[in-house]
């Protein structure tokens, strides 16, 4: 089965955020302007929410992404105060 590859980039909050993807935790503690290493996926739609490290009650962003085959993503967490959203950018 041919993948898509996915990092994760924390540009918006000065603090650790953890990553779930589908419910499941993927991302623990990524700190502020820093990247995660490449994840191999099966190319499909998937849910992803980012939440403070420091607050997992409240999600910051809760969204749905595709991933199609064969392409490599860096999803950036972007945005500021109480606004913040997901950025996907394939290459």
């Amino acid at each position: 089965m041919t993948t898509a590859r996915v990092r994760f980039y924390n540009a918006a909050v000065r603090e650790p955020v953890q990553i779930y993807v589908n419910d499941r935790l993927v991302v623990s503690n990524l700190d502020f302007l820093n990247f995660t290493r490449f994840y191999n996926v099966a190319p499909g739609r998937y849910r992803i929410t980012v939440y403070r490290s420091s607050n997992l009650r409240t999600p910051l962003v809760d969204t749905w992404m595709n991933f199609l085959q064969n392409n490599s993503y860096t999803v950036t967490l972007a945005g500021s105060g109480s606004n913040f959203w997901l950025e996907s950018m394939a290459f």
